[in-house]
């Protein structure tokens, strides 16, 4: 939502904040106990209180304008962070939000088109009968309009006022979707490699929870080919040139009709990341449900 709004001074619904809380013990599962984890607005009482520690390594849930600006404010240019712990740069944060736009990754996505005017919209709705309408900056199941056979007075102006804020909408055919699956990636030195893979549940476009499996059940269970995960790996590292290190996430879904297909692109942390790992710790869990929800102990 922050990189979307591409304001510094955003700030987030509470559900997010909520969720920025949260988030101390789930990065903890992704970077071990011994890690310390702080969100935006606690970041200066942070560096207060420890003067006397060296900072090794700064990773954020996601890079967005709002962290940039609180990490420059409260804390970057203190002595005991070594120079090579560097700051993204406003040029490097306008490629990642270019890049996050829905449109950069269309192609991808047989049953998606991009569109730019309120009167495609209307055709693709004619055609397709049974859409879902995406604003191209949205994520979390934000920025979503469930289309049957027609739209109301109420979508259309939606529509207009997307394309006039974000450029244009996504038209997508509405699927019926049996399973709903991630790639996991890291980038290493500009090289994307695979982590490992993710299974979970939906609510109108809206994650709801993990279901704890091993990465062989998974590809078993939706039939992805080897080739497709090789093909989706070249395509981000010829895509993302900017991108040297971190976490992306490549949310997938097979139809009950057995076509495979891209559902989004997440440049972060992803709460498929955060399971895959945590069932690893806990392989005592292997077949459970999974919600960052239970992590939140101290909300």
């Amino acid at each position: 939502m922050c990189l979307a709004n591409g304001d510094p001074h955003y700030v987030p619904p509470a559900s997010a904040l909520r969720f920025a809380i949260c988030g101390r013990s789930v990065m903890r599962v992704l970077y071990g106990e011994n890690v310390d984890v702080v969100d935006v607005e606690g970041c200066s009482r942070w560096f207060e209180t420890h003067r006397d520690s060296q900072v090794e390594m700064v990773v954020p849930w996601g890079w967005d304008m709002r962290v940039v600006a609180a990490l420059d404010k409260c804390c970057w240019n203190k002595e005991f962070i070594p120079s090579t712990v560097e700051l993204p740069g406003n040029e490097w944060l306008v490629r990642l939000r270019h890049f996050q736009h829905r449109k950069s990754f269309v192609p991808l996505q047989k049953h998606a088109e991009y569109v730019e005017s309120l009167e495609s919209v209307r055709s693709l709705v004619l055609k397709k009968k049974r859409v879902v309408l995406k604003a191209p900056l949205s994520g979390a199941g934000r920025g979503l309009r469930w289309i049957d056979e027609s739209m109301s007075q109420h979508d259309e102006n939606w529509v207009s006022k997307t394309i006039s804020m974000q450029n244009g909408v996504v038209v997508e055919e509405r699927l019926d979707v049996a399973e709903d699956f991630a790639l996991e990636f890291m980038f290493i030195n500009g090289v994307a490699h695979l982590t490992g893979y993710s299974l979970f549940k939906t609510q109108g476009g809206v994650y709801r929870n993990n279901i704890l499996l091993y990465d062989n059940e998974i590809k078993e269970r939706v039939g992805i080919r080897d080739g497709d995960v090789v093909d989706l790996k070249r395509w981000l590292m010829l895509n993302m040139d900017f991108y040297r290190n971190g976490p992306v996430g490549i949310d997938m879904m097979k139809t009950r009709d057995g076509r495979i297909v891209v559902g989004e692109i997440n440049v972060r942390h992803t709460m498929g990341m955060v399971a895959h790992e945590f069932l690893k710790k806990h392989p005592e869990r292997h077949g459970s449900l999974w919600s960052p929800q239970e992590m939140c102990t101290d909300v």
